[in-house]
């Protein structure tokens, strides 16, 4: 939206209101921190409060808080241009200054306090030469602010890190206790997966505390004996793959399903995650070989082959060359392979000519997910059944088709490790598991 601009009568009235605070803020005798002033909104001609609030946004490499200045702006109740006599410059002082001091008081932390160590903790170098992810930073942050806002409201001696060396382990088992019972912000009980995530990240805060401050004890919450969740391996039946297999050929042509079957199709014949699908990138194919080169999670790279011949293969090749390539059979301008067309306004200043075409956006992994429940919903499949099944389905093919080749099977989706080949299968091979990979 295009910012409105002053008229000459808001501006003159505007500058009187300025020079009539300033001689209030000299009467009170107000200190010069924190600063504040007023602005007027041209629309509504309503006076708000200007006024800049700091804050610690982790920690600089020497160790000390690296501080940012946030702006704020609130509208003043019932205060307009043409009754800004009524500005309560005290009460306006005493609002901020208080806000001012909470935000301060945050930033200089005593080192002795919990709080402290959580956000020395939040940063990327925490683990030397290792940069963690800013999804693993926020996991922990997650975690760790829900502890300690449960520590404020219910213990907050425990607030103070040293408190934890008397009766710590017995203060986590009422938390995780209270968690399982009560759950988080939204009132859901914490199921056993969710419960060890938490004992897991606490525990870890603990650890790095006492590896950062020689003095402090370390296993100071205990070993706790917490179960490790079983892990969900739901995966097709015969009976659900066919039905499966029948909406993506009568669906196929259908707009409201034409960008899903085919994500779906790649997710079951490659056996590849769903942000390695939604996010396949033109740059990655190569047409001649038939190769798609995938970097995939931890930024490991390995590379598919969609074999001649073979009909599923085939069928999952086509569809990806349909989507890439026009009328004439060149490939077009854009960067990933499953994409959405959206069109956009021309800029803020009236710019630009008329609307534009943007193709460059690729579906992302919650709308695929959103898309496969209303699936499961409509052919009546089993409700627990997720995305990730399409996976365990390819697995569970491959290790049947290659007699139990749990290397090669590890290699083609992307695991280092061959537990985790056995951590998906360990409970799918019964005696309905799907025995065919033809999807075509």
């Amino acid at each position: 939206m295009k910012k409105s601009k002053l008229s000459t009568k808001q501006k003159t009235k505007l500058k009187n209101l300025r020079k009539w605070v300033e001689k209030e803020k000299k009467r009170l005798r107000l200190p010069i921190s924190p600063k504040f002033s007023y602005a007027l909104d041209s629309r509504t001609d309503k006076i708000l409060l200007c006024f800049s609030i700091p804050y610690q946004d982790g920690f600089k490499d020497n160790g000390k808080p690296k501080i940012r200045v946030k702006q704020k702006k609130t509208y003043l109740n019932y205060i307009t241009l043409d009754n800004w006599k009524d500005v309560r410059v005290q009460d306006d002082y005493d609002r901020i200054k208080n806000e001012y001091d909470i935000s301060v008081s945050q930033i200089y932390l005593d080192e002795s306090s919990l709080i402290y160590w959580i956000k020395k903790y939040l940063t990327p170098h925490r683990k030397g030469t290792r940069v963690l992810s800013p999804a693993s930073i926020k996991t922990d942050e997650f975690f760790l602010m829900e502890f300690h806002k449960w520590l404020e409201q219910n213990r907050p001696k425990y607030k103070n890190i040293w408190s934890w060396t008397e009766r710590g382990e017995i203060v986590m088992e009422e938390y995780l206790q209270y968690k399982q019972k009560h759950g988080g912000s939204r009132h859901r009980p914490w199921n056993d997966t969710t419960i060890k995530n938490g004992y897991t990240r606490i525990k870890s805060l603990f650890n790095w505390i006492s590896y950062k401050d020689k003095n402090y004890p370390s296993n100071v919450i205990g070993k706790m004996d917490i179960p490790n969740p079983k892990p969900q391996t739901f995966t097709f039946t015969s009976r659900e793959m066919d039905k499966v297999k029948s909406f993506m050929r009568e669906y196929e042509e259908d707009k409201s399903w034409s960008w899903f079957i085919p994500i779906l199709r790649v997710l079951l014949t490659t056996g590849c995650r769903i942000s390695e699908a939604v996010g396949m990138r033109i740059d990655d194919l190569d047409f001649d070989e038939r190769r798609w080169n995938i970097l995939g999670k931890g930024k490991k790279q390995r590379t598919l082959r969609f074999l001649k011949g073979d009909s599923s293969a085939d069928k999952c090749w086509n569809e990806i060359i349909k989507h890439i390539k026009d009328d004439n059979g060149k490939v077009m301008d854009k960067e990933y392979v499953f994409h959405f067309k959206i069109w956009r306004k021309p800029n803020q200043n009236g710019r630009g000519g008329g609307w534009k075409e943007l193709i460059q956006k690729h579906y992302n992994t919650s709308g695929f997910q959103h898309k496969f429940k209303d699936m499961v919903k409509m052919l009546k499949l089993n409700p627990k059944l997720t995305p990730h099944a399409c996976r365990r389905y390819f697995i569970t093919h491959m290790l049947l088709k290659t007699n139990g080749n749990i290397p090669l099977v590890s290699q083609i989706v992307g695991h280092e490790s061959w537990e985790m080949v056995h951590h998906y299968t360990k409970s799918m091979i019964k005696e309905d598991t799907v025995m065919t990979l033809d999807i075509s």
